[in-house]
């Protein structure tokens, strides 16, 4: 699919503007005239960057976005791998776990978030990864808590709580369950990677704590001195490794900018900046409707009617017939698990943070209801296939759901995150944004570039020309305008300045457009599109 999209056309990878600034932000960690952890920002989490970096620094990769590939590709591979495990340790079917893994990669929506620099496929990685530990954890727990509670406990000193099934906590020895440790690490790192997985470590944690407090109350309300502090101890060290990658992050915009907070505050970058400067927050804000009619439209374009209409009836299926009682509690808490990220995403539609559209703008969000619908097609197909009537109809619901995707979905036309993608690729002044950046690749001979455009233009500049990124310097809101004009008219050769320049840039590109006679002295105006001013320094001028 790769190869196909890039020779269909070479800017397939990197349709989404996005895309390249992740893989810009990734590049400047070592290769920018101010190289160094700053140029992560204050608003995109940290890791995706990091990860993107080794591949970003070959030209070829970084040129074409197979660097994003090689990152978002396999965390798709092992994504569906790990929910082929999940699956099967639900179903115990091996056929129905196969279909339902398939269901993830085959659907081009998610494929096609596997080709680009984006944070979603990787984010998908650790947080099914945490609900795979977190569904082991809750088999282990809460099925040896059901058995505590039906049988008569014969040691006050023997606790099944963070433990499995087969480990004791004694009076000298306390063994925390790797499961829930696991979950803890890996919601970590998906923290780091989405804001989507921020209200998970809240949820552990109360989970966590509902779990001791029913310890509790099954041993008659008394637990040893000691062993009551151990588990205190677990559950501090469970809370805290699952709040890390939070911890982290506030740590790095308090250093870095002063603000513990600044993501969320940020003038120019943040998602509730952006939603506030946007054309959807009006239709959005405290208008839960319209935010459940744009996001139940978009899954079902997403997904197809098939796989949606499979999850309603799956659950249905879950509640009304599924045995025992302990496993509909166990898979309940599975299900909200997997829910939490795509109910934190409707939440920030409704409180006007988000954004979404009938055109597909942000579509690629619906990737994170993927597991759960899964989960629940799942369900249905299971529980179909164990009646009486068998052959034909197990054959069907493959052929339904697998087919459905692969070809109904492509050839509909509505791969919707594909059309997001292209209209990103196509919107505002990133056409000639390129054309411009065409132009510097064949003008440049050596020195500084001074950029006027804001973050968003200068990154599609800066990625497009295949010039090192040492070699530019931007304008920054920080900065002082005069004293940045001073200093490009006495060190840079190129300067390019934005006609609509980003709201960051403003003022910049008012003070150069207001001194044209300063300008005058050390520039001339070599190439001029719809957008953008290119001025090269007289002594290099033609």
């Amino acid at each position: 699919m790769a190869s196909h999209l890039y020779h269909a056309d070479d800017l397939a990878l990197i349709y989404y503007s996005d895309s390249i600034s992740h893989l810009v932000r990734a590049r400047q960690l070592v290769d920018y005239s101010s190289p160094g952890l700053e140029q992560i920002g204050t608003v995109w989490l940290p890791l995706p960057h990091l990860l993107l970096l080794p591949f970003s620094l070959v030209d070829l990769l970084f040129k074409t976005g197979l660097a994003g590939t090689l990152v978002s590709l396999p965390s798709i591979a092992i994504t569906t791998a790990v929910l082929y495990k999940i699956i099967k340790d639900q179903m115990d079917t091996s056929w129905i776990a196969f279909m339902g893994a398939s269901l993830y990669f085959l659907n081009p929506n998610i494929l096609y978030l596997g080709l680009t620099a984006m944070t979603e496929a990787l984010f998908m990685l650790f947080f099914v990864v945490s609900a795979f530990y977190f569904q082991k954890y809750l088999y282990s727990t809460l099925f040896a808590s059901s058995e505590r509670e039906h049988n008569t406990i014969k040691s006050k000193n023997r606790f099944t709580w963070f433990c499995g099934p087969n480990q004791t906590l004694g009076s000298n020895k306390f063994i925390i369950s790797s499961n829930i440790l696991k979950c803890s690490f890996f919601v970590a790192l998906a923290t780091l990677c989405r804001y989507e997985a921020w209200p998970i470590p809240v949820f552990l944690s109360l989970l966590i704590t509902l779990c001791f407090l029913r310890l509790r109350t099954v041993v008659g309300g008394f637990l040893p001195l000691l062993s009551n502090k151990k588990q205190l101890i677990g559950l501090l060290l469970c809370t805290v490794l699952s709040f890390s990658g939070i911890i982290l992050w506030i740590s790095y915009n308090w250093i870095y900018y002063d603000s513990p907070f600044e993501f969320l505050v940020s003038p120019y970058y943040s998602a509730a900046a952006q939603a506030l400067g946007g054309q959807n927050r009006e239709y959005l804000f405290l208008q839960p409707l319209s935010a459940a009619s744009i996001y139940g439209v978009t899954a079902l374009f997403f997904f197809g009617p098939v796989i949606i209409a499979g999850a309603a009836f799956g659950y249905i299926v879950h509640r009304k017939l599924a045995v025992p009682k302990e496993k509909i509690q166990i898979t309940d808490m599975l299900y909200l698990f997997l829910a939490i990220p795509s109910l934190f995403n409707f939440l920030t539609l409704v409180l006007g943070v988000g954004e979404m559209d009938y055109w597909w703008f942000n579509s690629r969000f619906l990737i994170m209801l993927s597991p759960l619908l899964t989960l629940l097609s799942c369900t249905l197909v299971k529980r179909v296939t164990e009646g009486k009537i068998k052959s034909i109809l197990i054959y069907t619901i493959i052929a339904i759901f697998l087919i459905y995707p692969v070809i109904v979905l492509p050839l509909s036309g509505e791969i919707v995150t594909l059309i997001d993608a292209k209209n990103s690729a196509s919107y505002g002044t990133r056409p000639s944004a390129t054309e411009m950046a065409k132009v510097l690749e064949i003008l440049y001979d050596g020195g500084k570039i001074f950029i006027i455009t804001g973050s968003a233009q200068q990154n599609i500049i800066m990625q497009a020309s295949g010039i090192p990124l040492i070699n530019f310097q931007a304008a920054t809101e920080e900065s002082n305008a005069s004293y940045e004009l001073q200093q490009a008219a006495l060190e840079s050769q190129y300067v390019i300045l934005s006609k609509k320049p980003d709201s960051s840039a403003q003022r910049y590109a008012e003070s150069w457009s207001k001194s044209q006679d300063e300008l005058n002295k050390y520039f001339d105006k070599s190439y001029e599109n719809s957008d953008y001013h290119l001025f090269v320094r007289n002594d290099l001028a033609s």
